[in-house]
């Protein structure tokens, strides 16, 4: 019911491995939860909204929740890529952000669009088995599973568009 894929893209659009469902057999799937930790601007927000597009189509079994500030909730609500939204009051800690997430279900892979050590420490404390964001600092590495985007730029469609293309999604 799960596929695994041996790299580190989880993502199967960009696989060489072609994927035939029947109807049927599309609704028994297990869903793959990925949790996106969104950018707290909403210029940022607006940038990423088509890397998050390629991110649930990258998977028929794709279940996309995203992890933002209050203020970008109806943004994202409003997004047909997204199926939930975790939302959280700017100024909360981590633990209770984590807690929230908690609650939320298990998820499988957790997507950081921004570079901060925040939002890593944020899905580390969640327990996300599987956290995946652009490279930093080494003692941020050390809370992410696997480095992706080579030094995406700082802001702006590209940023996301990288983080996207090295989770294993196909950007044309």
């Amino acid at each position: 019911d799960r596929w695994k894929t041996p790299r580190y893209g989880f993502l199967l659009s960009g696989s060489q491995r072609r994927i035939s469902l029947s109807l049927n057999e599309a609704v028994r799937l297990l869903p793959y939860k990925i949790l996106i930790r969104s950018a707290d601007d909403p210029a940022e927000a607006e940038a990423s909204l088509a890397a998050v597009q390629v991110i649930k189509a990258g998977r028929p079994d794709a279940h996309v929740t995203m992890l933002t500030p209050l203020s970008l909730t109806d943004f994202w609500k409003n997004c047909p890529a997204v199926d939930d939204v975790i939302s959280y009051q700017p100024g909360s800690g981590a633990t209770e952000i984590a807690k929230r997430i908690k609650q939320a279900g298990d998820f499988s892979v957790g997507i950081l669009f921004p570079g901060h050590f925040r939002a890593a420490l944020e899905m580390t404390l969640a327990g996300v088995p599987y956290r995946f964001g652009p490279p930093h600092r080494q003692f941020l590495n050390h809370w992410k599973n696997a480095v992706g985007a080579d030094d995406p730029p700082a802001g702006g469609p590209e940023r996301y568009r990288r983080i996207a293309m090295a989770a294993g999604a196909r950007i044309e």
